[in-house]
């Protein structure tokens, strides 16, 4: 499925990414989760590789993107840039299918990238298995943020997800991202359970499972 938004022209969205981008996914997914690491809060994120996207895609999971012409793409540059090197972890190892592999000390490449569709976000999805659509991972590169991309990607999954028959979607938020809890009810989607998680960094996380307000099934 692909998308172009009247607002957004430059932007087209396509929900079925093939295993031959996951160099480049893998690469959007850590330019945009990077800010945990910044935080002490190193996001599991970090740890997906080319490699685990393509197995997760043979296991059934799906990859949504957004991408934009090369002409409309911005650079990170100056004072960016010299941010992000100065937040490179000292012990990155290991390349790009490595379990240990962090873009931390290649996001340049994120700025660097002229493909002629350059990914600038992406979202994973499969089967929540309760008969919902369930996504993660929604990702957008910095410098593209507030183009509510995240919104495009999500109306494009809501509308697939009906097509195939799903009553709608779901998902599941850190409980300390208001802004991202907020910004899924403005989409259409309501908290209807909390809880907790652990990650694959070994860390348990408080989160809230979120699906469409319109839907009454139990949680997942």
């Amino acid at each position: 499925m692909q998308e172009r938004n009247a607002k957004q022209t430059d932007i087209v969205i396509d929900l079925h990414a093939g295993p031959d981008r996951t160099e480049e996914l893998a690469e959007v997914m850590h330019c945009a989760f990077i800010e945990y690491t910044r935080k002490g809060e190193r996001s599991s994120a970090m740890l997906e590789t080319p490699q685990s996207l393509r197995e997760e895609m043979r296991g059934g999971t799906h990859i949504g993107i957004a991408t934009t012409r090369v002409g409309e793409a911005q650079d990170i540059t100056g004072d960016s840039l010299a941010a992000s090197a100065d937040n490179r972890t000292a012990n990155c190892t290991g390349g790009p299918d490595s379990p240990e592999y962090c873009v931390d000390n290649r996001i340049h490449d994120c700025a660097a990238d002229r493909t002629a569709d350059r990914i600038i976000a992406m979202v994973k999805y499969q089967d929540g298995g309760d008969g919902t659509l369930y996504f993660c991972r929604l990702a957008v590169l910095p410098e593209f943020r507030g183009r509510r991309i995240a919104g495009m990607l999500v109306r494009a999954l809501r509308a697939e997800a009906l097509s195939a028959g799903f009553a709608g979607l779901s998902c599941t938020v850190r409980t300390q991202e208001t802004g991202n809890i907020a910004m899924y009810e403005q989409l259409g989607m309501t908290v209807v359970s909390h809880g907790y998680v652990v990650s694959a960094t070994k860390i348990k996380r408080a989160v809230v499972h979120m699906r469409d307000a319109d839907l009454t099934a139990a949680p997942r």
